[in-house]
């Protein structure tokens, strides 16, 4: 939410201001929407200016604090609407197209791994206690 603080006629850009201060950028008609309600005045503008971004990280802030203002202050009286069916699940079952697609891919990958290795280089026996102390 802005108000239209001035408008440079030669260039018809507009200035704006938020509650937090005036944005630092001129804008250009097509960039923002008029509205028939005046839901603030120039005079609640602070002298500050800043940047879009700032300006909109500011008033969410406030929101998420006006929100969490409300929930303190009827805490006692909130109710929770619960989803319907959010205590029944559907049980995990392996696909049977799934199951047999991993295990051609982890037989594919053993058999390539089988063929690049050559054993006659290797000293088997520290190969198996290697293969022991994976845990």
């Amino acid at each position: 939410m802005a108000v239209v603080m001035e408008r440079n006629v030669e260039s018809d850009l507009y200035q704006l201001a938020t509650s937090s201060g005036v944005l630092q950028r001129l804008y250009s008609r097509n960039e923002f929407q008029l509205t028939d309600h005046h839901f603030m005045q120039m005079k609640n503008v602070p002298p500050k200016e800043l940047t879009l971004r700032t300006a909109a990280a500011v008033d969410s802030q406030s929101k998420q604090g006006f929100i969490l203002d409300v929930v303190r202050k009827n805490y006692d009286s909130l109710t929770l609407k619960l989803q319907d069916s959010l205590d029944q699940y559907e049980r995990y079952a392996e696909k049977p197209r799934h199951a047999a697609f991993f295990t051609a891919m982890v037989r594919s990958v053993v058999f390539d791994t089988r063929q690049s290795i050559d054993f006659s280089s290797m000293d088997l026996q520290l190969v198996l206690q290697e293969f022991s102390s994976i845990s």
